[in-house]
């Protein structure tokens, strides 16, 4: 997976692409649809998915309502995260299967930036190995070393 990282002002630019040899409906799916969500992202679910719809992310004792911010059926859906961030996917046909570019835009006020980005990286990974129909696991050890790689690239492009 291809990553990049800048600021713009004090906002956080991530970007993440990856290439995943399926359709890109397939990919879609995953993207939009409850129940395959949850396969590698078990808190996030599909509201009403339509421009100006909303994603849900649902914890134990809450839900937090995500407005969608862009949408364009089979190609790209955005949408608000944490309340202050947004994230973006954008699926591309390409001869390999599915080009996924996925963005995220993190302003500086937004609480565990770091752990956020190392999140997504790993959930990015879930995704693919999903889609390919292979089993996945959290791996705290990983989680760890990645937080720690991207905590080093952040305080770097910060200087």
């Amino acid at each position: 997976m291809e990553e990049n990282f800048y600021f713009k002002g004090s906002t956080l630019q991530v970007e993440y692409s990856l290439t995943i040899p399926v359709d890109t409906n397939i990919v879609w799916d995953h993207l939009t649809k409850t129940e395959d969500i949850a396969k590698w992202f078990q808190e996030i679910e599909t509201g009403e998915l339509k421009p100006d719809g909303y994603m849900l992310f649902r914890l134990p004792d809450s839900e937090i309502t995500m407005p969608i911010l862009s949408f364009i059926q089979d190609s790209e859906i955005a949408y608000e995260w944490g309340g202050i961030g947004s994230v973006r996917f954008k699926l591309t046909p390409i001869s390999e299967g599915t080009k996924l570019d996925f963005y995220e835009s993190l302003p500086e006020d937004f609480s565990h930036r770091i752990r956020d980005i190392t999140g997504w990286s790993l959930a990015l990974e879930r995704l693919k190995q999903t889609i390919l129909g292979k089993q996945t696991t959290f791996d705290m050890d990983k989680f760890q070393e990645t937080e720690n790689r991207y905590r080093e690239m952040i305080n770097n492009l910060k200087l």
